[in-house]
């Protein structure tokens, strides 16, 4: 079994009881983005240097 990546592992944890998503949310959007950036960083794909991606 594979690891899971940030984002998914996010995404189930946003999951309803029935396994939906409930309303999509800002904070919930914030948080897919951050992720998915996170993501980016550690996989060394891009760099954020002062609020900036490089």
């Amino acid at each position: 079994m594979n690891d899971l990546s940030i984002t998914q592992e996010f995404l189930l944890c946003s999951l309803n009881d029935k396994g939906k998503l409930p309303s999509f949310t800002s904070e919930r959007l914030v948080g897919f983005l951050a992720s998915g950036l996170l993501e980016l960083q550690l996989e060394n794909c891009i760099n954020i240097e002062e609020k900036k991606l490089l």
